[in-house]
């Protein structure tokens, strides 16, 4: 039983909506590593049905969380990205790290960045570029 269906199995109550919470449980199946998932694969993950979730999957392409592609796998589509993105730009707005950060950047001369941790990943809100020699390369790729 993956982790996902002992968290829904656990918590399901009739107060809530199990359909809802495996609809999540389908969104957060994917991953940095498993970024496009075929039905089965889903099923076992989630623990449900194949045709149920083949039902919750067509209903997310619909709303726009999901997308199809031509080997019948299923990806997240920027959409699904929404309420991260809102979540972000909350803590952009309540904590006043702009400041501190432009202070940190002219002190240094290097670019200035806040990140959160999401797991053993950094997920940048703020970031505050330099511009002096040399300093591109040292960013490298980082957005």
């Amino acid at each position: 039983m993956s982790s996902l269906n002992r968290l829904i199995a656990l918590t399901a109550e009739p107060r809530r909506s199990r359909s809802l919470e495996y609809g999540v449980a389908i969104l957060e199946s994917f991953t940095a590593d498993r970024p496009a998932l075929r039905i089965s694969e889903l099923a076992d993950i989630v623990g449900i049905s194949r045709s149920t979730i083949h039902r919750y999957a067509s209903t997310l392409v619909e709303l726009g969380q999901l997308e199809q592609d031509s080997k019948r796998r299923y990806r997240l589509t920027h959409n699904a990205a929404r309420a991260g993105i809102a979540v972000i730009n909350t803590v952009r707005q309540e904590i006043p790290a702009r400041a501190i950060l432009e202070d940190l950047r002219n002190k240094t001369g290097h670019t200035a960045s806040m990140a959160l941790l999401d797991g053993a990943r950094a997920v940048y809100v703020h970031r505050l570029r330099a511009h002096g020699r040399g300093q591109f390369e040292a960013d490298g790729d980082s957005a």
